[in-house]
């Protein structure tokens, strides 16, 4: 019978098996992102604005076509300027230059670009009219003003129709291009054109197919992907790999990078990755074949993700050359009270918060200068991967290495069940013993250290199957759980309740998987936000009597003119406070607060409405307007999530507002202990109930297949009660004291 120690862990050589399909969360694509489409494109000149000379000495001053082409002539090489430039590599180890002293010379256009980097699912048509000349008032007056009169000027030139390609009555897309300027952005007009609205539009105000590209793919429905570091510089992971990372500087502004591998399963143009889960050596090909890896994390939506880069075509000019590791978290994890997730879903510079935490970026051995590749500069071979709090994930790539279309590396993989063992109250216990059981029989059993934490490493034989996790303490309920084994490394936490203890009750009226925001009170000077529980969700939940131990919310400040003085964790029953605790000294702005009132002596009422949240109390002039603000989730409906009242702070109430957003609000209140029975010691039992009729109930950590009842004595009652693990056993009542 094979074991699963790691001890006994056998590595499999030079195999590609062990790996499946993987589908992290995209949007849904719009069919603006397929096909066939035409995009409306506008040149226009200012008066306060000279020509650029190298399209003047090459084109002879014809814009179009300078324009037309670099967009949608196939195989494009007519770029007028020359440059010198260096491109540092490195080849396993091996430092070495490439460096270009003559003109240089794009290869494609961009239309190119994105037929490429889609696979052919993408073909895009730029259609260029211009330039035309507009007053420089029009300009000054702003973007609606300079798309309307570019289009006034040249509307006999096409049909608007035409670029509005799902005849919804709104232009797909307009791109308005400055001579001579330097402006690249994304913006929202409201104007109309020949009975069409235009509503997404770009302005991007130069020659480089670089920075053309990157504003386009705003369109296409990428974000932002770079990451200012505190200085303001804009060179931050993931760089030149990344087209929405500064990749769009590469050559400089001339020749993107292709899209990664994340990019194009974003816009559709990737179905799904494959996934490492099993030890081996794995081969790759570019990052041009649309090939990648993903190993997954214990977290869910946090993973990892492998590509190849050579220096080949649209990747000639990014750092370095070799094996790339991103790390890309989609989870549930919190950063500026929202999840990693929501990041994603709502945000348009996800590598953007005050934590500087960053949700997608490249895993690099500290190199200073961009060379983010594997082995690279450092000639790093060997990289153990950490999820986003720094925890070993139990996956370690070794002997990296790549050579002409190819790169190489081994997974060693360590399975495992990990977690940490605490007391209701989230105390760590050390030294308990947990066991483990396989689906095949085999035990295994460990204690847990002086943080509550205990782990299992176990060997990828385990994958797909699961596996029981149990504690049996004397004085304790029993834990017994079944696992299945889903992902490298299975969390699992304990929770220890004394015999007769109360059960912890997590009280949450929110849903996260909504789209969250900010929500502002009206109140100048504070406010109270809570969530509300009936007098029936008390009853309902069993939390009558119910002891509340913990409040943690996620609120904010308002805006820059005023200040907190005060915040204060409440809860009210009814309009009625019956606790206002100062919470100030703990509370930041971009983080969770927890405050811990087991010790108030809050019991939770029958009859009553509860409402639990924070107060703020603002120290600022009548006139400096501010107001208190609060992470919030907008579902379809309220459930009790959010209520507010506007600049009371700790006194009573004379009525609450539903607001349309359920708030960042959570408590726990541990239910009244049930009573204990024999079960819980261990022993099988018969009950004779208020109904007249007897019970068999099996010891804790039994289940029942079936019961076996002999009642040829009157008073002496037999059950055995047959178990589902093939074991069995015999209990009796003796009905004589009742008769």
């Amino acid at each position: 019978m094979k074991k699963i120690l790691l001890s006994l862990l056998i590595l499999a050589g030079w195999a590609t098996t062990g790996f499946g399909a993987y589908r992290p969360y995209r949007p849904e694509t719009p069919s603006r992102q397929y096909g066939d489409r035409k995009i409306l494109v506008f040149l226009y000149k200012t008066g306060g604005v000279s020509d650029w000379d190298v399209v003047k000495q090459y084109y002879g001053n014809d814009y179009n076509r300078y324009y037309s082409e670099m967009l949608n002539e196939e195989g494009w090489q007519h770029t007028p300027w020359e440059s010198n430039v260096q491109i540092p590599g490195y080849w396993n180890g091996n430092a070495w230059v490439k460096t270009y002293t003559t003109r240089v010379k794009p290869f494609a256009s961009v239309r190119d670009y994105f037929i490429e980097n889609s696979m052919g699912k993408y073909n895009p048509q730029f259609d260029v009219y211009g330039p035309v000349t507009i007053p420089d008032e029009t300009f000054r007056a702003g973007d609606d003003a300079v798309v309307a009169e570019c289009y006034n000027q040249l509307k006999s030139q096409f049909d608007i129709g035409d670029y509005d390609t799902d005849d919804d009555g709104i232009v797909d897309y307009v791109i308005f291009s400055r001579i001579g300027g330097s402006n690249g952005y994304n913006t929202t007009l409201n104007v109309e054109l020949g009975g069409k609205s235009v509503r997404k539009a770009a302005a991007v105000d130069a020659y480089f197919q670089g920075d053309f590209c990157h504003e386009f793919g705003h369109y296409l429905g990428f974000m932002d992907l770079y990451n200012p570091d505190p200085k303001g510089d804009m060179t931050d992971l993931p760089g030149s790999y990344c087209l929405m990372g500064t990749g769009n500087a590469n050559h400089p502004n001339g020749t993107p990078p292709y899209l990664t591998t994340m990019e194009r399963y974003y816009m559709g143009w990737l179905d799904e990755f494959k996934t490492i889960d099993k030890s081996g050596t794995y081969t790759l090909g570019p990052l041009s074949s649309n090939d990648a890896y993903v190993i997954k994390t214990s977290n869910e939506g946090e993973f990892f993700i492998i590509e190849y880069r050579p220096f080949e075509r649209w990747d000639r000019y990014i750092h370095a050359c070799g094996l790339i590791v991103y790390h890309v978290d989609q989870s549930r994890r919190v950063i500026d009270g929202i999840t990693a997730l929501d990041w994603w879903k709502t945000k348009k510079c996800i590598n953007v918060n005050s934590r500087n935490y960053m949700l997608y970026t490249v895993v690099h051995d500290n190199a200073d200068d961009g060379t983010w590749t594997f082995p690279g500069k450092n000639n790093v071979k060997d990289l153990a991967l950490s999820d986003g709090d720094g925890n070993y994930i139990g996956v370690t790539l070794k002997d990296m290495g790549f050579g002409g279309d190819k790169a190489w590396f081994r997974a060693e993989i360590e399975y495992s069940v990990y977690g940490r063992v605490l007391d209701v109250s989230g105390k760590p216990m050390e030294g308990i013993a947990v066991s483990l059981t396989t689906s095949d029989g085999q035990q295994f059993s460990t204690n847990s250290d002086a943080s509550g934490n205990y782990k299992f490493p176990l060997d990828d034989s385990v994958a797909g199957s699961s596996v029981n996790v149990s504690v049996s303490l004397p004085g304790y309920m029993p834990v017994s759980e079944s696992l299945e084994i889903s992902s490298i490394a299975t969390r699992y936490d304990i929770v220890l309740r004394q015999r007769g203890e109360g059960v912890p009750h997590n009280m949450q009226k929110y849903d996260e998987s909504g789209s969250s925001t900010t929500f502002r009170f009206s109140g100048q000077y504070g406010g109270t936000a809570a969530m509300l529980y009936t007098a029936s969700d008390i009853y309902n939940a069993g939390l009558v009597g119910a002891k509340l131990t913990s409040i943690s919310f996620f609120a904010g400040y308002g805006n820059n003119r005023g200040y907190v003085s005060n915040i204060y964790a409440v809860v009210y029953f009814d309009n009625e406070p019956v606790l206002v605790k100062d919470v100030t000294r703990s509370y930041s702005p971009t983080e969770w607060v927890s405050v811990d009132v087991s010790s108030d002596g809050i019991v939770l009422p029958y009859g009553k409405k509860v409402y639990i949240g924070f107060a703020m109390k603002a120290n600022c002039p009548a006139d400096s307007g501010w107001w208190p603000s609060v992470t919030a989730y907008k579902g379809s409906q309220n459930n009790g999530g959010g209520y507010f009242v506007n600049d009371i702070v700790g006194g009573e109430i004379n009525s609450w507002s539903s607001s349309t957003y359920e708030y960042a609000i959570t408590a726990t209140a541990v239910a009244a202990p049930a009573a204990v029975t024999p079960s819980d010691f261990g022993i099988a039992w018969i009950e004779f109930a208020d109904d007249g009729n007897l019970y068999a109930h099996p010891a804790a950590g039994k289940t029942v297949a079936d019961e076996l009842w002999d009642d040829s004595s009157e008073t002496l009652w037999k059950c055995t009660l047959v178990y589902t693990d093939g074991t069995s056993e015999d209990i009796w009542f003796d009905l004589t004291p009742y008769l």
